[in-house]
């Protein structure tokens, strides 16, 4: 389930590319930890997974907002 977090997180995060995205996490975290039925507590699971989103979505805003910054500054440096 970690990988299918890092991926969809990541794409999420580059898609929107946004800081609010990371909300996204915060749903995740709970779903996880009300669905759960392992012997691990419920709560250490959804902050587990929680966090794990979290990186993931904040991984992809950095990234796009990286790319948009250095597209911006070519295109600044074209004009001049």
């Amino acid at each position: 389930m970690v990988p299918v977090l890092l991926a969809a997180g990541f794409v999420v995060g580059l898609a929107l590319g946004r800081w609010w995205a990371l909300f996204g996490a915060v749903v995740v975290g709970i779903a996880v930890g009300l669905i759960s039925e392992v012997e691990v507590s419920p709560i250490v699971l959804g902050v587990g997974y929680g966090l794990v989103s979290a990186l993931a979505i904040a991984m992809g805003v950095a990234l796009r907002r990286t790319v948009g910054r250095r597209a911006a500054r070519q295109e600044d440096h074209r004009k001049a």
